[in-house]
């Protein structure tokens, strides 16, 4: 399925028809309606590059089904955090467009949430974002990843079940501010295997990771975990711990992924990592996905985030289907989305009560480095 290409708008954005074939056209002039959604990424990042692909997959195959309910059109209007508030009004202001599927950057995140909440625009967040940002208290904010704060309650699972200790060390590095801190303070506070964690704290100046590893070590450490973001100073943890010849278990959060096993060497070999996203290409369920994806795309690896987006589109869907033409407007698809289970390729999407925001355990997965390469070892909550 191909795009047939982008219908330039004004104020830079882009209306992509999405592979649709024969349409009403309009917005609801014939029998098949049609809805904008609005794509809101940075496609030169690795994330918004697989959310925006992911999205166009759906959108086109969406629009492809002979029992298509209506038809979505795309507009993509820029992600960056310096245009994202621009951008955000000229999606609010469009009355074709009824939901909004990014950013994918933190920064964009916080730029564009006021003038969501006030139009009431679903705004579908597929990558991780603040724990700060409360759909709670921000109409309409569909929080489909889980905050990059609770990666924790996967490493605590990982530590007590999967490759249980008792004594666990973390590394806190002070150059990722308060994500490291939060990350040291739930390990030190909720032990894995309700045993005792340690915290050594390296100065965000400092880049000599060896004497947090010898402190760790002295203290009798059976797991060493990574609190920080930075896959460079994350790998000099690594390639001290390799040369104090360490072999238990070590941990590190998604944001260190990216560019850990090119910068760490060997050292890399055996490092477990949580993440928010799957390898489709390991899961059976999504081999027709996979397929497509490469042929559409003419690559061998689906991208990071991808199938997640995929996923979304396909679970807006269904909230709008659910709903029925005639009652087809921002704050109601907002409302029926919070409400509807949908089992998709990477997840299963269902919004909690409590938090307005995904269910943790179904969406925090786990990775290895296995002989240089980052292996996806399955859902946390599973393993």
């Amino acid at each position: 399925l191909e795009n047939e290409g982008p219908v330039v708008a004004g104020g830079g954005a882009v209306w992509w028809a999405a592979g649709r074939g024969e349409s009403a056209g309009g917005t609801g002039s014939g029998p098949v309606p049609t809805y904008g959604i609005g794509l809101q990424v940075d496609r030169k990042s690795p994330a918004g590059r697989g959310v925006a692909r992911g999205v166009e997959l759906a959108v086109a195959q969406f629009n492809a089904r002979d029992d298509r309910p209506f038809i979505f059109e795309l507009r993509e209007v820029p992600g960056v955090p310096t245009e994202a508030a621009a951008t955000a009004r000229q999606l609010s202001a469009d009355k074709r467009v009824v939901a909004v599927i990014g950013p994918t950057s933190e920064a964009a995140v916080r730029a564009v949430v006021p003038m969501y909440k006030k139009v009431s625009m679903p705004l579908l967040l597929t990558t991780p974002a603040g724990s700060d940002m409360d759909g709670t208290r921000n109409r309409g904010l569909l929080k489909l990843s889980p905050d990059l704060n609770t990666q924790v309650s996967a490493m605590t699972r990982f530590l007590s079940a999967v490759e249980p200790v008792t004594r666990t060390a973390v590394v806190e590095d002070r150059a990722g501010g308060e994500m490291s801190w939060r990350l040291a303070r739930a390990l030190k506070e909720f032990p894995p295997s309700e045993g005792r964690t340690t915290v050594h704290q390296v100065a965000a100046e400092r880049g000599d990771f060896a004497a947090a590893v010898r402190a760790a070590l002295a203290a009798g450490a059976q797991a060493v975990v990574y609190a920080g973001l930075s896959s460079g100073r994350a790998a000099r943890l690594a390639r001290a711990l390799t040369e104090a010849r360490f072999q238990g278990p070590r941990l590190a959060a998604e944001p260190v992924m990216t560019g850990f096993a090119a910068a760490a060497g060997e050292a890399a070999e055996g490092w477990t990592f949580t993440a928010t996203f799957v390898d489709p290409a390991e899961l059976p369920r999504a081999e027709e996905f996979v397929a497509a994806y490469r042929e559409r795309y003419k690559v061998t690896r689906t991208d990071r985030h991808a199938v997640e987006a995929y996923d979304a589109v396909q679970c807006l869907a269904a909230a709008m289907s659910a709903l029925g033409t005639e009652r087809v407007e921002r704050g109601a698809i907002a409302g029926r989305v919070e409400k509807t289970t949908y089992k998709g390729l990477a997840k299963t999407l269902a919004i909690s009560e409590a938090t307005n925001a995904l269910v943790i355990s179904n969406g925090l997965f786990l990775w290895r480095i296995e002989e240089g390469r980052e292996r996806f070892l399955g859902l946390a909550e599973d393993l």
